[in-house]
This record gives structure tokens, C-alpha cells and sequence, in this order.
């Protein structure tokens, strides 16, 4: 698939991709992030990256308990979280929501994969 010939598909699952932003080097905390996305993206997924507030934080800042406050709306809209390697603070907090609100969770992308194949279509939530 060529990327100008992605197809946006409501019934794709929605996954949340959970990761350290400013533990070390933010720039590379970003790339990670966008390069697992391009592939959840190609993969047919929607992906949601919550470390895109960072630029929006550089325009208009916001304290951080708003941006985790969003965060985990958008969290329980996602069908499942990916967590990349390495911890904070707000992945501590976003960990925790998808476990008590019974949203899978994963730290592989084969296994995440795996399940995006076998369960993701039924499980998709309704669009609000």
C-alpha cells in the first residue's frame, strides 16, 4: 500500500500508544512513536499518539494534569494500548486506566498484531 492510498476505515481498531515523552530525549521519544504509528497506519489501524500535545503544548502550554485529563478521554475511546519501551509518570497513569477499564494491553507488536488480527474487528467500540 502506497501511502497517498490509505483508505480510513471507522471499523479499524483504535490503538492508544503509550510511551515516555520527556524522560530523556524528547525528539526520540516523538520518533519512536511515529514510526509505530506509520505502521499500525499501513497496517489498516488508527492510531492515537498522545505525544503530539507536546507541539501543541509549545504553542499553548497547558499544566500537565490537563494534558493526562485528555489523554485518558482519548484512552477510553482506543480498543487497546501499545506501550513502548521505557516509563513515567503518565504511562504509570495511562497503564493503570487501561487495566481497570479492561482495555488489552501490549509491549510487543507481533503479539499486538496478533491480537489486532484475531480480535480487533469485534471489539472495536462504538464511535460516540
Amino acid at each position: 500500500m502506497k501511502p497517498n492510498e490509505i483508505t480510513p476505515d471507522l471499523n479499524a481498531s483504535r490503538v492508544y500508544l503509550a510511551g515516555p515523552l520527556l524522560l530523556e530525549d524528547s525528539a526520540i521519544n516523538i520518533r519512536n512513536v511515529l514510526t509505530v504509528a506509520d505502521r499500525l497506519l499501513l497496517d489498516g489501524h488508527i492510531p492515537h499518539i498522545p505525544h503530539l500535545t507536546w507541539f501543541w503544548h509549545l504553542v499553548k502550554p497547558h499544566n500537565s494534569d490537563v494534558w493526562l485529563e485528555y489523554d485518558l478521554h482519548w484512552l477510553s475511546l482506543c480498543d487497546v494500548l501499545f506501550h513502548l519501551p521505557g516509563q513515567s509518570a503518565g504511562t504509570q497513569v495511562e497503564l493503570k486506566y487501561a487495566n481497570e477499564h479492561n482495555i488489552p494491553v501490549f509491549n510487543e507488536y507481533e503479539q499486538l498484531s496478533e491480537w489486532l488480527k484475531t480480535f480487533g474487528a469485534i471489539n472495536t467500540k462504538e464511535l460516540s
